[in-house]
């Protein structure tokens, strides 16, 4: 089971919380989004500004507050790439070993956090004072999404800096996924 895209602490206590109430049996994700701009080595939450680790925290102490079993893992979801992959090392960083690590990033330029470059470049630009800018606006001046290659190489990485549990969110196409499914496996064929 996977409660996604939540923004604040308080959302994964209560995600947490009902989900082991209700589905006790099943392995359980809290999956959270982070902003796409901020400081790379210190995620923080879409809708609260708490740093990543602290939401983690929160609902590990409140699930073991009332003797139910804290999510099995963490993810970070619905973020632009660079983002994700900072939210894939501080949760392996707080989280031990045998429990599950997730990054799922958009594949869309968003407003905060586009891509911008000729064919095939990929200089990677934050725009700080476009909070709600319409994807029309990105488009016209270069945005563009993540190409299958690009995307699959960031899931790679998230693969290395320790994730157990990798994919798409907004954006990402059947091919960005079989992109990304052919470069780990030939990846595993290579260990």
């Amino acid at each position: 089971l996977i409660a996604e895209t939540l923004t604040t602490s308080e959302e994964g206590v209560a995600a947490a919380l009902a989900a082991r109430r209700e589905c006790p049996n099943l392995p359980l994700l809290v999956s959270f989004t982070c902003h796409d701009t901020g400081y790379a080595d210190r995620p923080t939450l879409r809708g609260s500004n708490e740093r990543l680790e602290d939401a983690v925290r929160a609902v590990d102490a409140a699930c073991t507050s009332v003797g139910v079993e804290p999510p099995d893992g963490y993810s970070v979801n619905c973020s632009d790439a660079a983002m994700v992959l900072s939210g894939v090392k501080a949760l392996r960083r707080e989280l031990a070993a045998a429990r599950l690590v997730g990054g799922c990033a958009n594949v869309f330029p968003s407003p905060t956090s586009a891509h911008f470059g000729a064919r095939g470049g990929g200089v990677h630009i934050r725009i700080r004072r476009l909070i709600l800018a319409p994807l029309r606006w990105l488009k016209r001046r270069g945005a563009r999404a993540m190409t299958p290659d690009a995307f699959a190489k960031h899931v790679c990485a998230c693969a290395d800096a320790g994730a157990n549990i990798v994919g798409g969110c907004c954006g990402a196409a059947p091919e960005h996924i079989a992109r990304a499914s052919e470069l780990l496996a030939a990846r595993a064929k290579l260990r």
